[in-house]
């Protein structure tokens, strides 16, 4: 097997009297050490993800950002996983802040399934996901729409809610988050302070003509029957 990370391979080609040689760099990427997408933790997915920006493994868990500015990050999964006959993937997520603040953390988190050529080298829109050869689900956390969760195919809108507008919806919030002028104060955003729980999520494709998505937070069903094909997203 070649060595993991960049090589650069030397070939010369000798023909009669003359020779040729030319270099090609190769992006050898690890087989994992596991072939589905299935962490109780991060302790040991060095081989399993592509981790790009400033995505890194801190304390056990993959932490795309940390609690500053300016920032930007993907996690891929390295092997391509069979979706189209469907799948359930069971996560938890923590957009959170160190201290309480009249501004939620921004901007949101997208949970992408792509088939994009450039594969895990894929660089995304921040929380708007990639925008071509995907599908992203988008959990966003600043601004008007700081509680909006979601289905795009590349950068076309499928299906969207406002988290703090579903029925039986509770979101932590930020304390010091000020109500929009008129309104009263709700929590709004999808963000939460260091030391709360992470909120759960669930994200169900089921195959069809066309097949459709649902997503869950925190148990409750969010978004229902987006219809989406991943035959031929």
């Amino acid at each position: 097997n070649p060595p993991g990370g960049t090589t650069t391979y030397t070939l010369t080609v000798t023909c009669a009297n003359r020779t040729t040689t030319d270099t090609v760099t190769v992006n050898n990427i690890a087989v994992p050490a596991i072939t589905t997408v299935n962490h109780a933790d991060f302790s040991s997915s060095s081989t399993d993800l592509s981790l790009c920006g400033t995505a890194q493994i801190a304390d056990n868990r993959l932490r795309l950002t940390e609690d500053i500015g300016s920032q930007q990050a993907e996690a891929w999964f390295r092997l391509k996983q069979p979706v189209a006959g469907g799948f359930e993937a069971k996560f938890k997520i923590s957009m959170n802040i160190e201290r309480a603040t009249t501004t939620p953390p921004a901007d949101g988190i997208a949970f992408v399934i792509q088939n994009s050529p450039a594969g895990v080298d894929s660089g995304s829109n921040g929380e708007s996901g990639l925008p071509s050869n995907a599908v992203n689900v988008i959990f966003k956390t600043f601004g008007g729409d700081s509680s909006r969760i979601e289905v795009r195919e590349g950068e076309i809108v499928l299906g969207s809610v406002l988290a703090y507008d579903k029925p039986g919806v509770v979101l932590k919030g930020i304390p010091d988050n000020p109500a929009t002028e008129g309104n009263e104060f709700i929590p709004n955003t999808l963000a939460t302070l260091v030391g709360e729980d992470p909120y759960q999520v669930r994200i169900v494709y089921v195959p069809g003509s066309p097949g459709h998505i649902d997503v869950y937070w925190d148990g409750d069903a969010v978004l229902q029957n987006v219809q989406v094909n991943l035959e031929q997203a």
